[in-house]
């Protein structure tokens, strides 16, 4: 709350929500309706494909990330962000992804990206329908890096020949090679093993090394899965292909942390439930918003009228997101990280079923354009305009770090009792919370705050003399 983040977060939101700019303006417009189709697609069981999939592709997702512990206890989202750090800390990979972001935004391609996912998740590694229980391309593309996330040393006969390899991580030489590639000449997955292998190599080839078993890492599950490197030549994944040998070209200095991290999003078992919140989530005029900004958080100054911000205040940019990754992965001097210290609130959250009643109740209201809630949503910018610099979420800051004053109302909202008596209901005597949504719903509660209005206006105006 006392971050100089907060201002920069809340003043580009405002800004957004009174710009010129067409994308800034279809955000700020559609916020709402854009969180309430979200609620919408991520409970729509139809084309659930995963075994464990409830229905609810986000709770699954958050269930997997946040509940579930690796096998040091740690919820798994952290097991997974890990090896990322060595990433974002690499100075070399921050200017080289900023550049990388840059000509993606100018030349358009950002806009493809979620079609290019959808289709690696919609179509086998030989690029057909998805017949039941059978894995997707992207599947397939996440396992054939964790299977190679080790180095490559054997002997193989090929005709009257041994052919000896002693490679080093063979995951990060195929998509070091990767990224050296031209996009109007990709290689296909066998023929770019071949490439990191020097050899000509073919299906049959492979699979009789497989088969005889000499390179425990080459088995027939990974001739297979090469294939799924074919899908990105579809040309619905045109776009896809070409970011994605940008920012491999970009991540180059510390590849080996990619490779670890799709490695533990496999073994993880990360892969199935964050593909069905892909479907869901792919198409929606959300995210289609959410991608129509990204060229501010490139350029900010040419999208938002700076003059709007405060002294001191920037909008949000490309920086200030990774900073806010690298933040909320580096460990404290106890060794934990923003992720760690959250597990237990974060956990008690979101297992709590009403959290997930009360979000997509909260969906159904923001979709319906008759809610009163808009008005308040509208009403930020000028909220924002009476404490500029938000001096209200630091004095809000001071009171939760103040024990004495959190503590007794935590003992108050932990009580069963209390919690059942404030909503409980009955026919003829409703509880408090019942009782006071009549007085909202039924317009009560409005007559109310306009018979103070003008009853205000009725009082005597203060003498200034006598203070």
């Amino acid at each position: 709350l006392r971050s100089e983040r907060i201002p920069r977060a809340a003043w580009t939101l405002a800004s957004a929500m009174q710009s010129d700019d067409a994308a800034l303006a279809a955000l700020g417009a559609n916020g709402a309706r854009d969180v309430s189709e979200v609620l919408d697609a991520v409970s729509s069981p139809a084309n659930d494909r995963w075994s464990g999939a409830s229905g609810d592709s986000l709770r699954d997702a958050a269930g997997v990330l946040f509940l579930t512990t690796d096998s040091r206890g740690r919820p798994q989202v952290v097991a997974l962000t890990e090896p990322l750090l060595d990433l974002l800390e690499d100075g070399s990979v921050r200017r080289a992804a900023r550049e990388t972001f840059h000509a993606e935004v100018q030349a358009g391609r950002v806009a493809a990206l979620p079609d290019g996912l959808l289709h690696l998740a919609s179509v086998d590694v030989d690029g057909g329908s998805l017949t039941e229980r059978e894995d997707s391309a992207l599947v397939a593309l996440v396992r054939l890096i964790s299977q190679t996330n080790t180095s490559f040393d054997c002997t193989v006969r090929i005709g009257w020949f041994d052919v000896d390899f002693s490679l080093g991580n063979l995951a990060v030489s195929l998509l070091e090679t990767l990224s050296d590639a031209d996009p109007a000449a990709v290689e296909d997955g066998v023929g770019l093993l071949g490439d990191v292998l020097g050899l000509e190599l073919s299906d049959t080839l492979l699979n009789s090394i497989a088969d005889s078993r000499v390179c425990p890492v080459l088995d027939r599950q990974l001739v297979q899965d090469l294939h799924a490197l074919d899908r990105l030549q579809d040309p619905e994944a045109a776009g896809l292909l070409r970011s994605l040998l940008g920012f491999l070209d970009a991540t180059r200095p510390r590849i080996d942390a990619l490779v670890e991290t799709l490695d533990r999003l496999h073994t993880l078992g990360l892969v199935a439930p964050v593909e069905e919140l892909l479907r869901d989530l792919a198409g929606t005029r959300a995210v289609e918003d959410l991608l129509a900004v990204l060229p501010a958080l490139d350029d900010p100054a040419a999208h938002h009228d700076l003059s709007v911000f405060p002294a001191g205040v920037d909008p949000v940019d490309f920086d200030l997101i990774w900073d806010l990754a690298t933040d909320a992965l580096a460990t404290d001097a106890s060794g934990q990280t923003p992720l760690d210290r959250l597990a237990g609130p974060v956990n008690a959250v979101l297992s709590h079923d009403g959290t997930w009643t009360a979000l997509h109740a909260t969906g159904r209201l923001l979709g319906d354009p008759r809610a009163e809630i808009h008005e308040v949503v509208a009403a930020f910018p000028e909220f924002l305009a009476e404490d500029p610099t938000l001096e209200g979420a630091r004095d809000a800051a001071e009171l939760l770090e103040n024990d004495a004053w959190v503590r007794p109302i935590l003992v108050l909202a932990e009580s069963d009792d209390l919690r059942g008596a404030v909503a409980s209901t009955e026919v003829v005597q409703p509880g408090p919370l019942p009782f006071t949504a009549q007085l909202v719903l039924g317009g009560t509660f409005e007559v109310l705050l306009h018979t103070i209005d003008a009853l205000t206006r009725l009082l005597p105006a203060e003498d200034s003399d006598d203070g």
